[in-house]
């Protein structure tokens, strides 16, 4: 059920005995308002930017009945006297104060997740009445809730499929000495400003051993690890050498894939069959963080028949903007190093580092790779550092 602007008459706002006002809940999440009348009817809208709801944001003053200028800093402000509860504010009517207050502080830091519930308990304990959510919020909830059934929609018409889209090959053989072998995966997405980006996943067969560091004749697999490892900036002929029929020809002179299916990357978890590994694999292909590839996006071309010509173009494509880059790295170090001390993680950085150089977040990305670690100039690293170095100095009396 709803309520819309105009049901907040001065007939209801007589009744309201209690409201909370959280402007943010964090990890994005917008904040929220809840009012309880007398009988335990609570009202309850989101507040922030998600919701887009400008008659939401003016909720709290409309109910605490003052001009939105109208300092919060006293205590009491007219009818009302308010509580800080951790991230909230709740506001309760004085005549009420005494019945109710015990009720929110007895909750503790999490009066301001539960206090207008705590509240409705004592109100209303057979809980008769329905929250009513304001109108606009549901109608973006509502929205929200839409797309994300649309975009599931389209994910699984666009889902990847093993066979038709992608095929995990193999890498060495086992024959009892202990060397590697399993299964990898390439895969190559061009992006809006047309560079390229890939990744690689890697499952290693781990096999029993007859005692550490020795290893059984065929022995069979006791568990599949599963790699990681992703790629900025690629250009040329994107496979290995020994992955078709020109192993060791011309063409692999033009490659940014530099390295062998033994370099696996970062490793990522282990499994017990090998269809839980890739299953894994894919499942995490679809997130933005690990490659996000589809149908849509990923790059198909036959390694096989590209001529010398085109993977040297190709190749130079790539090689070209990652040398501008690294030519203009000296210039914007400083920049860049002035938004990550803003940031707790390198991550939350890439968009203003984009916007500020009038790079491509890609751009950023792949100057990413001349920095030691970026996480040391973030605001939590060098708070870190600063700590450090105050101990260091009062124990060596610097």
């Amino acid at each position: 059920m709803t309520f819309e602007w105009e049901d907040i008459t001065d007939e209801l706002l007589e009744k309201v005995v209690c409201f909370s006002v959280n402007w943010t809940i964090g990890m994005g999440e917008p904040g929220d308002f809840e009012a309880i009348t007398e009988n335990g009817q609570i009202y309850y809208a989101e507040l922030n930017s998600r919701s887009n709801s400008p008659k939401a944001i003016k909720l709290p003053n409309r109910f605490l009945g003052v001009h939105p200028n109208t300092s919060y800093e006293e205590q009491e402000i007219g009818k009302w006297r308010w509580v800080d509860a951790k991230y909230a504010r709740i506001y309760i009517r004085k005549d009420q104060y005494d019945r109710i207050y015990p009720e929110i502080e007895k909750l503790g830091d999490q009066a301001w997740i539960s206090g207008i519930t705590s509240v409705k308990k004592l109100l209303d304990p057979q809980n008769k009445l329905p929250t009513l959510i304001f109108s606009e919020t549901q109608a973006i909830r509502d929205k929200i809730k839409r797309e994300r059934r649309e975009y599931e929609e389209w994910k699984a018409k666009n889902r990847l499929v093993e066979g038709e889209d992608f095929e995990w090959k193999e890498f060495g053989s086992y024959d009892g000495s202990g060397f590697d072998c399993g299964y990898y995966l390439l895969l190559f997405k061009e992006n809006d400003d047309g560079t390229i980006s890939g990744s690689k996943w890697t499952i290693v067969c781990q096999r029993e051993q007859f005692q550490e560091g020795s290893f059984k004749s065929n022995a069979p697999v006791e568990a599949y690890n599963l790699y990681y490892k992703r790629y900025e900036n690629m250009g040329g002929i994107l496979n290995y050498p020994n992955d078709g029929k020109r192993a060791g020809t011309e063409i692999y002179q033009y490659t940014t894939l530099t390295d062998h299916p033994y370099d696996y990357g970062r490793f990522h978890r282990t499994y017990f069959t090998l269809e839980e590994a890739k299953s894994a694999a894919m499942t995490r292909n679809e997130a933005i963080g690990w490659g996000n590839y589809y149908k849509t996006n990923l790059l198909k071309r036959n390694w096989s028949e590209m001529t010398v010509d085109e993977a040297k173009k190709d190749y130079f494509r790539a090689v070209k903007r990652a040398k501008e880059l690294q030519l203009l790295f000296p210039r914007i170090c400083s920049e860049v190093f002035r938004i990550l001390s803003k940031y707790d993680t390198p991550g939350n950085a890439i968009s203003e580092i984009a916007e500020t150089l009038g790079l491509s977040e890609n751009d950023v990305r792949i100057i990413w790779r001349f920095f030691p670690d970026c996480s040391l100039f973030t605001e939590r690293g060098l708070s870190e550092a600063e700590k450090i170095l105050t101990e260091a100095r009062e124990f060596y009396d610097v």
